[in-house]
Protein backbone atom coordinates (compact mmCIF):
# COMPACT_ATOMS: atom_id res chain seq x y z
CA UNK A 1 0.00 0.00 0.00
CA UNK A 2 1.63 3.23 -1.14
CA UNK A 3 1.38 6.57 0.61
CA UNK A 4 2.10 10.22 -0.01
CA UNK A 5 3.83 12.59 2.39
CA UNK A 6 3.14 16.21 3.19
CA UNK A 7 6.27 17.78 4.64
CA UNK A 8 6.11 20.56 7.21
CA UNK A 9 8.40 22.68 5.04
CA UNK A 10 6.25 22.31 1.93
CA UNK A 11 5.66 25.81 0.43
CA UNK A 12 1.90 25.26 0.57
CA UNK A 13 2.10 24.35 4.26
CA UNK A 14 4.24 27.40 4.98
CA UNK A 15 1.80 29.66 3.12
CA UNK A 16 -1.18 28.19 4.99
CA UNK A 17 0.33 28.56 8.43
CA UNK A 18 1.02 32.24 7.76
CA UNK A 19 -2.66 32.75 6.95
CA UNK A 20 -3.85 30.70 9.94
CA UNK A 21 -1.35 30.49 12.84
CA UNK A 22 -3.56 27.98 14.65
CA UNK A 23 -2.84 25.48 11.91
CA UNK A 24 0.83 26.33 12.32
CA UNK A 25 0.60 24.99 15.88
CA UNK A 26 -0.86 21.74 14.55
CA UNK A 27 1.87 21.48 11.92
CA UNK A 28 4.55 21.95 14.57
CA UNK A 29 2.97 19.22 16.69
CA UNK A 30 2.74 16.69 13.87
CA UNK A 31 5.61 17.59 11.55
CA UNK A 32 5.53 15.62 8.30
CA UNK A 33 2.36 13.57 7.77
CA UNK A 34 1.58 10.68 5.45
CA UNK A 35 -1.65 9.41 3.95
CA UNK A 36 -2.65 6.47 1.81
CA UNK A 37 -2.22 7.13 -1.88
CA UNK A 38 -5.55 6.27 -3.53
CA UNK A 39 -4.59 5.69 -7.14
CA UNK A 40 -7.68 3.62 -8.03
CA UNK A 41 -10.65 5.97 -8.16
CA UNK A 42 -13.18 3.21 -8.80
CA UNK A 43 -12.42 1.12 -5.71
CA UNK A 44 -12.16 4.31 -3.64
CA UNK A 45 -15.72 5.33 -4.50
CA UNK A 46 -17.05 1.80 -3.99
CA UNK A 47 -15.57 1.73 -0.48
CA UNK A 48 -16.92 5.23 0.21
CA UNK A 49 -20.41 3.96 -0.67
CA UNK A 50 -19.86 0.94 1.56
CA UNK A 51 -18.89 3.24 4.44
CA UNK A 52 -21.87 5.59 4.24
CA UNK A 53 -23.68 6.00 7.59
CA UNK A 54 -21.60 3.37 9.43
CA UNK A 55 -18.48 3.50 11.59
CA UNK A 56 -15.02 3.38 10.03
CA UNK A 57 -14.35 0.10 11.82
CA UNK A 58 -17.42 -1.61 10.35
CA UNK A 59 -16.78 -0.05 6.93
CA UNK A 60 -13.27 -1.51 6.93
CA UNK A 61 -14.65 -4.97 7.69
CA UNK A 62 -17.20 -4.75 4.86
CA UNK A 63 -14.59 -3.48 2.38
CA UNK A 64 -12.29 -6.36 3.33
CA UNK A 65 -15.15 -8.79 2.73
CA UNK A 66 -15.86 -7.20 -0.64
CA UNK A 67 -12.17 -7.36 -1.52
CA UNK A 68 -12.15 -11.08 -0.70
CA UNK A 69 -15.36 -11.66 -2.67
CA UNK A 70 -13.68 -10.06 -5.70
CA UNK A 71 -10.59 -12.26 -5.32
CA UNK A 72 -8.47 -9.28 -4.31
CA UNK A 73 -9.50 -6.90 -7.08
CA UNK A 74 -12.39 -4.46 -6.64
CA UNK A 75 -12.96 -3.42 -10.24
CA UNK A 76 -15.92 -2.86 -12.58
CA UNK A 77 -15.23 -6.25 -14.14
CA UNK A 78 -15.30 -8.18 -10.86
CA UNK A 79 -18.16 -6.26 -9.24
CA UNK A 80 -20.41 -6.59 -12.29
CA UNK A 81 -20.40 -10.38 -11.84
CA UNK A 82 -22.44 -10.18 -8.66
CA UNK A 83 -26.18 -9.69 -8.24
CA UNK A 84 -27.58 -7.63 -5.37
CA UNK A 85 -28.30 -10.79 -3.39
CA UNK A 86 -24.64 -11.86 -3.37
CA UNK A 87 -23.39 -8.42 -2.38
CA UNK A 88 -25.93 -8.38 0.45
CA UNK A 89 -24.39 -11.58 1.82
CA UNK A 90 -21.30 -9.66 2.98
CA UNK A 91 -23.50 -7.37 5.10
CA UNK A 92 -24.34 -4.51 2.75
CA UNK A 93 -27.80 -3.02 2.64
CA UNK A 94 -29.87 -3.40 -0.53
CA UNK A 95 -29.64 0.33 -1.38
CA UNK A 96 -25.83 0.26 -1.10
CA UNK A 97 -25.67 -2.81 -3.33
CA UNK A 98 -27.83 -1.01 -5.89
CA UNK A 99 -25.68 2.13 -5.66
CA UNK A 100 -22.48 0.13 -6.21
CA UNK A 101 -23.93 -1.74 -9.17
CA UNK A 102 -25.37 1.48 -10.62
CA UNK A 103 -21.99 3.21 -10.31
CA UNK A 104 -20.32 0.19 -11.90
CA UNK A 105 -22.74 0.26 -14.82
CA UNK A 106 -22.05 3.98 -15.31
CA UNK A 107 -18.34 3.19 -15.52
CA UNK A 108 -18.77 0.25 -17.90
CA UNK A 109 -21.07 2.11 -20.29
CA UNK A 110 -18.78 5.17 -20.09
CA UNK A 111 -21.49 7.41 -18.70
CA UNK A 112 -18.74 8.36 -16.24
CA UNK A 113 -15.06 8.20 -17.25
CA UNK A 114 -12.91 8.66 -14.17
CA UNK A 115 -9.74 9.45 -16.13
CA UNK A 116 -11.49 12.52 -17.57
CA UNK A 117 -11.90 13.92 -14.06
CA UNK A 118 -8.14 14.46 -13.82
CA UNK A 119 -8.40 17.55 -16.02
CA UNK A 120 -11.86 18.71 -14.93
CA UNK A 121 -12.42 21.63 -12.56
CA UNK A 122 -13.43 20.96 -8.95
CA UNK A 123 -16.99 22.05 -9.70
CA UNK A 124 -17.19 19.83 -12.76
CA UNK A 125 -15.89 16.83 -10.82
CA UNK A 126 -18.56 17.43 -8.18
CA UNK A 127 -21.24 17.73 -10.86
CA UNK A 128 -20.27 14.53 -12.70
CA UNK A 129 -19.87 12.39 -9.59
CA UNK A 130 -23.02 13.50 -7.79
CA UNK A 131 -25.04 12.83 -10.96
CA UNK A 132 -24.59 9.12 -10.10
CA UNK A 133 -27.15 7.85 -7.60
CA UNK A 134 -25.52 6.98 -4.28
CA UNK A 135 -22.62 9.43 -4.67
CA UNK A 136 -23.26 12.51 -2.58
CA UNK A 137 -21.40 15.74 -1.98
CA UNK A 138 -19.24 14.32 0.78
CA UNK A 139 -18.09 11.35 -1.30
CA UNK A 140 -17.32 13.64 -4.24
CA UNK A 141 -15.25 15.93 -1.99
CA UNK A 142 -13.34 12.96 -0.60
CA UNK A 143 -12.56 11.98 -4.19
CA UNK A 144 -11.24 15.46 -4.89
CA UNK A 145 -9.21 15.42 -1.69
CA UNK A 146 -7.86 11.87 -1.59
CA UNK A 147 -7.74 10.68 -5.20
CA UNK A 148 -7.24 13.85 -7.25
CA UNK A 149 -5.43 15.66 -4.39
CA UNK A 150 -6.92 19.04 -5.18
CA UNK A 151 -5.55 21.91 -3.08
CA UNK A 152 -8.63 23.78 -1.93
CA UNK A 153 -11.24 21.31 -0.63
CA UNK A 154 -13.19 22.02 2.56
CA UNK A 155 -15.42 19.06 3.54
CA UNK A 156 -17.61 20.96 5.99
CA UNK A 157 -20.23 18.22 5.69
CA UNK A 158 -17.93 15.69 7.37
CA UNK A 159 -18.62 15.15 11.07
CA UNK A 160 -15.05 14.09 11.84
CA UNK A 161 -13.66 17.22 10.22
CA UNK A 162 -16.30 19.44 11.86
CA UNK A 163 -15.36 18.07 15.29
CA UNK A 164 -11.67 18.78 14.69
CA UNK A 165 -12.54 22.23 13.36
CA UNK A 166 -14.43 23.03 16.57
CA UNK A 167 -11.42 21.83 18.56
CA UNK A 168 -9.08 24.08 16.57
CA UNK A 169 -11.19 27.18 17.16
CA UNK A 170 -12.50 26.25 20.62
CA UNK A 171 -16.11 26.37 19.45
CA UNK A 172 -19.11 24.85 21.21
CA UNK A 173 -20.72 24.25 17.84
CA UNK A 174 -20.01 24.97 14.18
CA UNK A 175 -22.53 24.95 11.36
CA UNK A 176 -21.55 24.40 7.76
CA UNK A 177 -21.90 28.15 7.27
CA UNK A 178 -19.53 28.81 10.22
CA UNK A 179 -16.91 26.45 8.81
CA UNK A 180 -17.16 27.92 5.31
CA UNK A 181 -16.79 31.45 6.70
CA UNK A 182 -13.75 30.73 8.87
CA UNK A 183 -12.33 28.33 6.30
CA UNK A 184 -12.07 31.05 3.67
CA UNK A 185 -8.78 32.16 5.18
CA UNK A 186 -7.39 28.68 4.46
CA UNK A 187 -7.81 29.16 0.70
CA UNK A 188 -6.18 28.30 -1.67
CA UNK A 189 -4.68 25.47 0.39
CA UNK A 190 -7.63 24.37 2.51
CA UNK A 191 -6.89 20.70 1.74
CA UNK A 192 -3.60 20.94 3.64
CA UNK A 193 -5.40 22.14 6.76
CA UNK A 194 -8.05 19.45 6.37
CA UNK A 195 -5.48 16.67 6.13
CA UNK A 196 -3.59 17.97 9.16
CA UNK A 197 -6.81 18.04 11.19
CA UNK A 198 -7.66 14.48 10.14
CA UNK A 199 -4.18 13.46 11.23
CA UNK A 200 -4.54 15.36 14.52
CA UNK A 201 -7.74 13.42 15.18
CA UNK A 202 -6.07 10.09 14.41
CA UNK A 203 -3.15 11.01 16.67
CA UNK A 204 -5.65 11.85 19.45
CA UNK A 205 -4.37 15.40 19.80
CA UNK A 206 -7.99 16.51 19.93
CA UNK A 207 -8.45 14.75 23.27
CA UNK A 208 -6.82 17.80 24.91
CA UNK A 209 -7.96 21.41 24.51
CA UNK A 210 -6.22 23.19 21.66
CA UNK A 211 -5.51 26.09 24.01
CA UNK A 212 -3.00 23.90 25.88
CA UNK A 213 -0.94 23.35 22.73
CA UNK A 214 -1.26 27.00 21.76
CA UNK A 215 -0.03 28.14 25.18
CA UNK A 216 2.95 25.76 25.03
CA UNK A 217 3.83 27.05 21.56
CA UNK A 218 3.81 30.68 22.75
CA UNK A 219 6.00 29.83 25.74
CA UNK A 220 8.47 28.07 23.47
CA UNK A 221 8.66 31.09 21.18
CA UNK A 222 9.33 33.39 24.17
CA UNK A 223 12.15 31.14 25.40
CA UNK A 224 13.69 31.05 21.94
Amino acid sequence: MSSFIITADNPKVLALRKKEPRLGVVVDLLGDISFRDYSDGYSFIVCQIVGQMISQRVAKVFCERLHALCDGEISPRTISRFPVSELKNIGLSRPKCQYILGFTEAILNKELVLDELEEASDDEVMKRLTAIKGIGTWTAKMYLLCVLRRDDILPYEDKVFAKAFKWLYNLEDATCADIKKRGKRWSPYASIGVLYLYHATAAKLTSRPFSEYEKAAKQRIIKE
